[in-house]
């Protein structure tokens, strides 16, 4: 009898990690930031942007655009989640123009500099965006974005369709 409650407590400890690990209100293998209300699933194979989009349609996802006000929450979640696993950026839904400004391609909103990490920002001629993830974005915690050339693969994060 004593083992079967060790049991229920250890299957009760599992179920809250994988709530936890999964946000709350997500499904498994989606992510959350805390305080949000979208769900976010990371694909660590490398692609390239098309492909990274083309990835989301067919889980029924879009290229994430995470808020301004969670990226930064979100990054440190992802890089919580894949500890140990060699992810170095994932695409988002934003590209670039000539002059260096970043839009998200669902609603043409600009992404704010201030979320360009300094490191990357010597990437002229980049049109895509990305959200950095290695040990970079230890350096810029603020700054989570590094613009990055297209024909580059990332790994890839969508979320559900707004």
């Amino acid at each position: 009898m004593k083992n079967m409650w060790i049991m229920c407590w250890i299957i009760l400890a599992l179920v809250m990690l994988l709530t936890h690990t999964h946000g709350q209100g997500c499904p498994p293998g989606f992510i959350k930031s805390p305080g949000s209300a979208t769900c976010y699933k990371m694909f660590l194979e490398e692609v390239s942007p098309a492909a990274a989009k083309k990835k989301c349609a067919s889980e029924g996802l879009v290229l994430a655009q995470p808020s301004d006000a969670e990226v930064v929450a979100l990054r440190d979640v992802i890089v919580d989640t894949y500890d140990g696993v060699w992810v170095a950026a994932a695409w988002v839904a934003a590209t670039g123009d000539e002059n260096g400004q970043y839009f998200w391609s669902r609603d043409d909103t600009t992404v704010p500099q201030k979320l360009f990490s300094p490191w990357f920002l010597v990437y002229s001629g980049a049109k895509c965006l990305a959200l950095l993830l290695d040990a970079d974005s230890g350096r810029a915690p603020q700054q989570p974005y590094g613009p990055s050339y297209c024909a580059e693969t990332n790994s890839v994060l969508c979320q559900g369709k707004p």
